[in-house]
């Protein structure tokens, strides 16, 4: 018996292009970095996003971790620019 390779890919796992679910769509210092080269202050992105500027505040200062369809709405949001 051999043991698995924890860095390789899971063939069993259902391939729904999203990230691994062991790890957000998007960091919190990854989300002020593209705000930043965007020139995009907090309320920009929530407006632009859909979400509560509450929301992109507290994420980005690690009070709270957003749901992955949050994060993965904020990556899509900014990439798209």
């Amino acid at each position: 018996m051999s043991i698995p390779d924890p860095q390789a890919p899971d063939n069993d796992a259902p391939d729904d292009g999203a990230p691994d679910s062991g790890a957000p769509a998007l960091s919190p210092a990854q989300c002020r970095a593209a705000r930043g080269l965007l020139n995009w202050d907090q309320s920009t992105l929530a407006k632009r996003a859909g979400i509560a500027r509450a929301t992109v505040i507290d994420f980005e200062s690690g009070k709270r971790t957003p749901s992955r369809r949050t994060t993965t709405s904020l990556r899509t949001c900014l990439e798209a620019e």
